[in-house]
């Protein structure tokens, strides 16, 4: 996901990460599969790349779970 100008509101960043893991999880309750480890990598205007990794335990597509796992690494 691409944006116009940098992105600085925590607020923003879980947003668009929400955004993501919703298309995502659609694409794949498509399929019939689910994910046992997410990988977001965000691009900073400063040059910096931060990679947030989650796993599970099992293969999910739970959208409410993996977010709950997200989300506290976004918050950190």
């Amino acid at each position: 996901m691409n944006f116009a100008e940098p992105v600085g509101r925590p607020e923003d960043i879980a947003a668009a990460a929400q955004q993501l893991l919703d298309v995502l999880m659609k694409k794949l309750d498509e399929l019939g599969r689910g994910v046992r480890r997410l990988v977001l990598t965000l691009n900073r205007s400063d040059g910096r790349v931060d990679t947030l990794e989650i796993r599970a335990n099992r293969a999910s597509r739970d959208a409410v779970h993996l977010w709950r796992l997200l989300d506290e690494k976004l918050a950190r």
